[in-house]
């Protein structure tokens, strides 16, 4: 069940999110050689709290139906590649044991919440990064590579990423968008 952005991710792929075998997506591990890639590098570093996430459908943009309309999530990226993303929708329902939630409250739960960590490549020169996931909620995408394509704004990321939604299997452009926490 994809229950998160891949991205968002995925999760994390103009600005879109695809899945690309990880042999495709390269292994090498860092962004464009470039100046203006070590610049864009520089500014994705650091921690970007969640702002909301909504998905382009048939031409519209609509409030993302797994994470609500108040989303709460943390995007980081480190210095040594690695990136961790947290999404969760805080509408949730409380469980009413906290020990042993039922089976509709267990697939509440899951539904509702997004989460990876693993490394990431820069592409800068052609806009987009690519996440490796090694843990993920999700099992199957453990290994995958997600290409998100991003837009830099100030203190404001945005990342697009084209994906299946979880909860109907529609195909939709998510479109997630951080601020940086200082």
């Amino acid at each position: 069940m994809r229950a998160h952005f891949h991205w968002m991710a995925g999760c994390l792929g103009g600005l879109l999110l695809s899945q690309v075998p990880a042999t495709q997506a390269g292994q090498s591990g860092s962004a464009s050689p470039s100046s203006q890639g070590s610049s864009i590098a520089a500014r994705l570093l650091g921690t970007w709290r969640l702002v909301e996430v909504s998905e382009e459908e048939g031409g519209r943009v609509i409030q993302s139906p797994i994470y609500g309309a108040r989303p709460v999530g943390y995007l980081m990226y480190d210095s040594t590649g690695h990136v961790c993303v947290q999404l969760i929708n805080t509408t949730r329902p409380r469980w009413k044991d906290a020990d042993v939630p039922t089976p509709e409250e267990a697939r509440s739960a899951i539904v509702g919440f997004g989460g990876y960590c693993g490394r990431y490549e820069i592409h800068a020169d052609d806009g987009y990064v690519v996440h490796f996931p090694e843990a993920d909620i999700v099992p199957n995408e453990i290994g995958q590579a997600f290409k998100r394509s991003f837009t830099l704004n100030g203190d404001q990321l945005q990342l697009k990423a084209v994906e299946r939604r979880a909860t109907d299997g529609v195909l939709t452009t998510k479109i997630i968008t951080w601020t940086r926490v200082k």
